[in-house]
C-alpha cells in the first residue's frame, strides 16, 4: 500500500503498486498531513502539521482525531 499527499494536500491510496489511486481524506479535511505511520495492529496515524493525530483503522478510508498537540520531529 502506498500514500501519496499532494501540494493542495489531499491524500491518496494505492492498493496495486501505483496503478490506480484513490482519495482518502474524509476526517482528514482542512488539515496537512506530516508524516503517516502505522503500528503492528494495522492502524494507520497522520501526524500534521500542527501536532493533530488523526488514526484510521481502515487503511485510510477514513480519519477520526485522537490527539492535539503533540510535538514531532
Amino acid at each position: 500500500m502506498i500514500f501519496a499527499r499532494l501540494e493542495d494536500n489531499s491524500l491518496f491510496r494505492s492498493t496495486d503498486d501505483g496503478v490506480s489511486w484513490h482519495q482518502v481524506w474524509e476526517g482528514l479535511l482542512g488539515t496537512t498531513v506530516a508524516k503517516l505511520k502505522n503500528n503492528t495492529n494495522g492502524d494507520l496515524f497522520a501526524i500534521t502539521f500542527d501536532g493533530d493525530v488523526y488514526k484510521s483503522s481502515d487503511l485510510g478510508e477514513t480519519w477520526i482525531l485522537v490527539d492535539q498537540g503533540i510535538e514531532h520531529t
